[in-house]
Parts: structure tokens; C-alpha cells; sequence
């Protein structure tokens, strides 16, 4: 997580104002809006959740 706002800075440079976050069940919420709030204070204005249906 540390290398994290150097990451978004670094794509931001190259274009990419939107972040897809991807986590499945077992990530913590408080680590997704960690990240969510990393990219705010950051700049990006585009926050995409991706989710897979679970297979019943």
C-alpha cells in the first residue's frame, strides 16, 4: 500500500484519470476505502468498483 500513491501519480502522468478497484470478499472494507480515499485526495475523479457474481 505504500507504493501506492506514487502508482496513481505515475498513471495519472501517462492519461489515466480513472481507478477500477477490484477486491473480492475477502479484502477488508477499511482497506478499499483506503484506497478509494488515496485516489481522491490524489486527483482521480473516477472511482469503478468491479465485482464478479458468485457462482451459486
Amino acid at each position: 500500500m505504500e507504493i501506492l500513491p506514487q502508482r496513481l501519480k505515475d498513471l495519472m502522468r501517462e492519461g489515466e484519470n480513472t481507478l477500477i478497484v477490484k477486491a473480492d470478499k475477502t479484502t477488508a472494507h477499511g482497506k478499499v476505502v483506503k484506497v478509494m480515499d488515496i485516489a481522491t485526495t490524489l486527483g482521480i475523479d473516477r472511482l469503478v468498483i468491479a465485482v464478479e457474481r458468485e457462482e451459486e
